[in-house]
């Protein structure tokens, strides 16, 4: 008879931190951003220099729209940063904003990380961005 004696594997996912710390100093592999549709380059202070202006180029081009789930992956320029690269997670119309599509984008930007084999992450949240 056979006996299946093996322990089911689990997975094993890294703790989630909060911290206080201004974005700069956040050491981490990836730094994720929510951006609303109706948001400019300026709306979370230092994203938009700290990635060499990319995230209005890709605002003004389109092709980064912030609609709903839209991922944009850029790399961190300034030195001072500590975090290597930022993900910017579209989270659509700040009005229709809520828990549900917050988890949702979470998990999206979660997927994303993970196919990237990226350690160590960071879920900017609305406190993050005072």
């Amino acid at each position: 008879m056979y006996d299946n004696r093996e322990m089911p594997s689990t997975t094993i996912s890294p703790p989630i931190l909060c911290t206080g710390a201004a974005l700069a100093a956040v050491d981490v592999d990836l730094l994720v951003v929510p951006w609303f549709e109706e948001e400019g380059p300026l709306s979370v202070p230092g994203v938009d220099a700290a990635s060499g202006c990319e995230v209005a180029r890709a605002l003004a081009s389109r092709e980064f729209a912030a609609r709903p789930f839209d991922l944009f992956p850029v790399g961190v320029a300034a030195p001072a940063w500590r975090a290597r690269r930022l993900l910017l997670g579209g989270a659509g119309k700040r009005a229709a904003f809520g828990s549900d599509v917050a988890r949702r984008l979470a998990t999206a930007t979660g997927l994303w990380a993970k196919q990237r084999r990226v350690p160590q992450q960071h879920l900017l949240g609305d406190q993050d961005q005072q």
